[in-house]
């Protein structure tokens, strides 16, 4: 057994399938080119039927896989913790998002422009008994298959037991792209009282 994740064998099941399929293939063509089965050329009619059952053979595969892939990520995302979320900027409601040292809240108080982007306003609520010196917040936007990425260093403290605001500046995003906004946190520091 081996301490592979499902995401990481699914590289090598695809690989491992296109090997097969690929193998059939040959095998058949060469087949053809030797004089067929047996020594005895194989009817096009025959060949045709072939190759069209090991199409047939390889989209059931193919059909199996990408099941197999979509129940794969949905149980990963019900067992990962909630590293990321995808920032609310219109409702002003809170959403939680998991760090190394344990759960803060976000709310988006509010998007302006800025120079030439947008900054955005955030609240973090930090319901700890340790407060946390500095962070790194790291934000992706776009548009689906076109995501950026930045990254901002943070030297603000969320103290302990309450919401410390803290504004984040990106670049300018259409207004159809303010909905697709998500972050990660990393703490830096945690401070304990004495």
């Amino acid at each position: 057994m081996t301490d592979e994740t499902p995401r990481q064998t699914l590289p090598t099941l695809l690989v491992v399938i296109g090997s097969l399929a690929a193998g059939v293939l040959a095998g058949v063509l060469l087949s053809q080119e030797a004089g067929g089965i047996n020594g005895a050329y194989a009817p096009a009619g025959d060949t045709n039927a072939r190759l069209v059952s090991l199409e047939n053979s390889y989209k059931g595969i193919r059909k199996d896989f990408d099941e197999f892939e979509k129940q794969t990520l949905k149980i990963q995302s019900q067992n990962m913790p909630r590293r990321s979320i995808k920032l609310d900027v219109t409702s002003q409601s809170y959403d939680w998002i998991e760090t190394d040292l344990g759960v803060l809240m976000v709310i988006v108080e509010n998007v302006q422009p800025y120079a030439d982007g947008q900054r955005i306003t955030m609240r973090i609520g930090n319901p700890h008994n340790a407060a946390f010196v500095g962070f790194k917040g790291s934000f992706a936007y776009g548009k689906l298959g076109n995501f950026q990425t930045k990254d901002q260093d943070f030297t603000t403290t969320l103290n302990a037991g309450a919401w410390t605001n803290v504004s984040a500046i990106l670049p300018k995003l259409p207004a159809d792209q303010l909905d697709s906004i998500y972050m990660a946190l990393d703490i830096n520091q945690i401070s304990l009282r004495r």
